[in-house]
């Protein structure tokens, strides 16, 4: 039987109330370094004043913004690797060891399985959060904010953003108005979403 979106819709807030949960407390247990953060965070502030008043263009604000959030994401780099671990643990563990199940998934009574009705592989887990999770950008930036210089480390995260946006979005509207109620993250790991 098809769910319906709103169900599929409950499950996903669920889920990521659930790290944003998880990402609260790490905050909370090991703290970045706030004094820091918060005058990086200043600068920027500066910058945007500035190019409101029209004391730097564009491209100086462009320039200034990619050296600020290069610093800002070199200093969170460690909530970012935790955040990476937190995803693969909510969307990608949960539901291999839980037969389908996220714990939203659990709580709505929904569960992922192959379109033979099987139990889902751990691959198709890790695609299908590619596609819908964000599981993307921090498995790249992580990497790409050691590899490049701010500039081009803020023109390609930049560019995953987008990518993510684009996918859940598309993905989104797949959901709502497929007779079959699949995503590009179904169609693509054969599998679907059925009602217990």
């Amino acid at each position: 039987m098809k769910v319906s979106f709103k169900r599929r819709l409950i499950a996903y807030i669920i889920d990521l109330a659930l790290l944003s949960i998880l990402v609260t407390l790490t905050l909370v247990i090991f703290p970045n370094d706030k004094k820091e953060i918060k005058q990086i965070n200043n600068n920027i502030n500066i910058i945007t004043e500035d190019l409101l008043n029209d004391k730097i263009d564009n491209s100086q604000y462009l320039n200034m913004y990619a050296k600020y959030n290069y610093k800002l994401e070199k200093k969170q780099i460690k909530t970012n690797v935790l955040n990476l671990i937190y995803i693969i643990f909510l969307y990608i563990l949960v539901p291999f060891f839980a037969g389908g199940q996220t714990i939203g998934k659990i709580v709505t009574k929904i569960k992922i399985v192959n379109e033979d009705n099987t139990d889902i592989q751990f691959n198709k887990l890790i695609i299908r959060s590619l596609f819908v999770n964000f599981l993307i950008y921090p498995i790249v930036t992580i990497p790409l904010i050691y590899l490049f210089s701010a500039k081009i480390y803020f023109i390609l995260s930049l560019f995953l953003i987008l990518i993510e946006f684009l996918l859940v979005l598309f993905t989104i509207f797949m959901v709502l108005y497929r007779h079959d109620r699949k995503g590009i993250h179904d169609i693509l790991t054969k599998t679907k979403v059925i009602k217990l």
